[in-house]
């Protein structure tokens, strides 16, 4: 109580569910209250964020800022939320969903929550990233990265999941344009089963299994 002095402890453990049952999801503590509320438990932004910390600092979930960081951070700002380990999640559903077997789709988040896990070290800091192709035309494409780790040098490595039996040319597009725009040395790609390396576009093809046993 004194460490994490909680008050609406309903409330914490809505906020820690909501989390885990849409774990790799982007949204803004703003939006986080309104759908809490819209739950049956009243709350707000500064509450939210509030508990949001509580639980990082507990080691319960992850939170992810875009790439590059805004200069004036902003709760308005959506990040990426997951719980920290996958493991919790699938005990509280009771749902382990086969890795080989399940639908692609459903499993895109969850194996980025295995993912994340990977992604620790005492000097490194890891963001997402997400951007117009021309940040100066709000229409044009849409360009996301996974995950992105940068080194207290400023290298950056950006992490693409993409769980599926085929890795199309187009699914690439937001890792290499973050490669181009940022000047990272090398992109991996965290596959189903493809490994190889693309000597020209300095990307590694490299599955999930060989990911986890090599971060």
């Amino acid at each position: 109580p004194t460490l994490f002095p909680v008050q609406n402890p309903q409330l914490l453990r809505a906020l820690y569910l909501w989390i885990a049952r849409h774990t790799g999801q982007e949204i803004s503590q703003g939006r986080l209250a309104e759908d809490l509320s819209a739950a049956g438990i009243p709350t707000n932004q500064p509450t939210v964020g509030k508990y949001l910390q509580y639980l990082a600092d507990a080691l319960l979930i992850r939170e992810f800022r875009r790439y590059p960081l805004a200069k004036r951070a902003s709760a308005r700002v959506p990040s990426k939320i997951t719980v920290s380990d996958l493991g919790v999640r699938n005990a509280i559903f009771r749902d382990t969903p086969a890795l080989f077997e399940s639908d692609p789709g459903r499993l895109g988040p969850l194996v980025e929550t295995l993912v994340q896990g990977c992604i620790r070290d005492h000097n490194l800091r890891v963001y997402y990233y997400r951007d117009h192709e021309d940040p100066n035309n709000r229409r044009s494409r849409m360009a996301e990265v996974d995950f992105v780790a940068e080194r207290v040098d400023g290298t950056v490595l950006p992490i693409e999941v993409k769980f599926r039996k085929q890795v199309e040319p187009d699914d690439l597009f937001g890792v290499e344009l973050f490669q181009k725009r940022f000047n990272a040395p090398l992109s991996v790609v965290v596959t189903r089963d493809k490994y190889a390396w693309n000597e020209s576009k300095q990307l590694l093809f490299i599955p999930i299994d060989a990911f986890l046993l090599a971060f």
